[in-house]
């Protein structure tokens, strides 16, 4: 489990580069992401604070390209 949460944490602090560069977030790492998250959630295992973040935000974009 310890894996998964470093590997997790390590994307999350690629995807929060890439945004801060102002680059779209490819959608197989947002997809990863997400997946690892899932799997830290089924196991009862809380999502580090970046994960919590980068989720967030894509979360937000996301819902707000569907309004537009």
């Amino acid at each position: 489990m310890s894996e998964v949460l470093r590997l997790a944490n390590a994307l999350a602090e690629q995807m929060l580069g890439s945004q801060v560069m102002g680059r779209a977030l490819p959608p197989h790492q947002l997809t990863a992401l997400v997946r690892a998250a899932r799997f830290l959630s089924d196991n009862n295992v809380s999502w580090p604070p970046l994960v919590q973040e980068v989720v967030r935000v894509a979360t937000e974009k996301i819902e707000a390209a569907r309004k537009a």
